[in-house]
């Protein structure tokens, strides 16, 4: 992985998958790594983006079971595990 970045919350990585470059971040507090949702819904042949997946039947059968199998868990947002991040 290489480093591309670093602000007071966070350093910036990038590294090669598949051919794809996929951005990763890690928070300097807790150490969690955060990657990017494009780069990986691209690097594995899925789609373009996270929307498009989402939006389409297979990521639609995607939410649909994993709101089954974890209905307390959310996929989007500040407790989910497809975040926005805004440094």
């Amino acid at each position: 992985m290489k480093k591309i970045k670093e602000t007071d919350k966070y350093v910036y990585f990038e590294f090669v998958f598949k051919g794809n470059k996929i951005k990763v971040i890690q928070d300097k507090v807790s150490k969690e790594l955060l990657f990017d949702a494009d780069d990986v819904i691209k690097s594995v042949g899925l789609g373009e983006n996270v929307k498009q997946y989402f939006s389409s039947d297979n990521g639609l059968d995607f939410i649909s079971a994993y709101k089954k199998k974890y209905p307390d868990k959310p996929i989007f947002g500040d407790d989910g595990f497809i975040q926005k991040i805004v440094d």
